[in-house]
């Protein structure tokens, strides 16, 4: 992997794994020339900036090919009145509906429930509804008008339910009959296409902003990917990295493709945090209908681990999931910081039972999560 978990390289150093590195491109390609793109500095469309949109215009000139990245489906994410402030939501989730404008619906990306785009705002009946932010189907809009002449697909979860769409879309694509891909985090990986010689990563900033102590291990990991499938044939390539924190330390060693330096950076804030790979993480996780319920259960967990487990462990919470509700089920987590999970698997076992009890919760316990969202 170009990207080993950071935990994994951890134990790679320790000699705990034995490390193979291959510390060129096939055929000794040179890496892409990358650069920063400051959002803050956009002016007429906020989401794609000059640098980008100049960089495309050129690569079209020349007749070679274009990649960009978005980790986000949609026309909209965020849906609201401009004038009483209300937005829409999924009646089943803490989320915001999307906005997916070709099928005129605004949809749940968790529980898949859809209602009809408004013409009024439900609460004050102002006809100013906003569609806020952008997904891929929105900077297809946006590119294809700006490119009249050029030929734009998008490759999302949307656009390739078909079994057979993701194959018919990269055949048009190698046979180049496609000058701009736009697409999730499918286009990131494993895609060799020697005529592409920009890739733009329209916002790198999604995976950074979530509440989960792998965000910047996500994001230099989605760059990096995405990076690699620029200039992989003899005419070179470049990536434009649009963000709106040009500073951060994963967007920085991505640009410079410096998994090293990145790794040096994320094991300190890992060490200093005590997350891992200096501790073992358990999670927690009761879910159910009655907000009431769910918390007092993991109240009473959280009682009970306290008298039952070692000394030597640490545990936050309970508090609610940052995704709160998911399918009309509420949320709620524990987190066990400890150094060996063995001494309190036991306990674990018996939280289990205990849990049989409680009829309308749930437990999920998830060892080593790779998600805290």
């Amino acid at each position: 992997s170009a990207t080993p978990s950071v935990e994994t390289y951890y134990l790679a150093k320790e000699q705990k794994l034995h490390l193979l590195e291959l510390p060129t491109r096939v055929e000794n390609q040179k890496l892409p020339s990358t650069r920063v793109s400051d959002l803050r500095k956009a002016r007429e469309m906020k989401f794609l900036g000059a640098p980008l949109m100049k960089a495309v215009e050129d690569r079209l000139r020349k007749r070679e090919q274009v990649i960009l990245f978005l980790n986000r489906r949609g026309f909209s994410p965020h849906v609201y009145c401009e004038n009483c402030g209300h937005v829409f939501r999924c009646t089943n989730c803490d989320i915001t509906l999307t906005f997916h404008r070709r099928a005129r619906q605004l949809i749940c990306h968790y529980c898949g429930y859809v209602e009809p785009p408004p013409d009024l705002c439900p609460r004050c009946g102002d006809e100013r509804v906003a569609f806020a932010g952008f997904g891929t189907e929105k900077i297809e809009t946006v590119i294809g008008e700006h490119f009249p002449g050029a030929v734009v697909v998008r490759m999302d979860t949307d656009t390739v339910k078909r079994r057979t769409a993701v194959a018919e879309i990269l055949s048009d694509f190698a046979r180049g009959r496609i000058d701009i891909l736009i697409g999730t985090q499918i286009v990131s990986k494993g895609l060799h296409f020697p005529n592409v010689t920009l890739v733009g990563v329209v916002n790198a900033d999604i995976a950074l902003n979530f509440p989960d102590f792998r965000a910047a291990e996500r994001t230099f990991n989605l760059i990096t990917q995405v990076s690699g499938r620029a200039g992989r044939g003899t005419k070179g390539g470049e990536v434009i990295i649009q963000t709106y924190n040009p500073a951060h330390y994963a967007i920085q060693t991505a640009r410079m493709q410096d998994y090293q330096e990145f790794f040096i950076r994320e094991i300190a804030h890992r060490r200093a945090l005590r997350y891992p790979p200096f501790c073992r993480v358990v999670r927690l996780v009761f879910r159910g209908q009655d907000e009431g319920e769910v918390l007092r259960a993991a109240e009473q967990v959280q009682g009970f681990i306290r008298e039952q487990a070692p000394p030597v462990f640490s545990l936050l919470g309970p508090s609610l999931c940052p995704i709160s509700r998911i399918k009309k089920n509420h949320r709620a987590h524990l987190i066990i910081k400890l150094e060996r999970v063995g001494p309190i698997q036991q306990v674990l076992v018996r939280c289990q039972e205990l849990m049989r009890g409680m009829r309308n919760v749930y437990l999920e316990i998830d060892i080593d999560p790779m998600s805290m969202l």
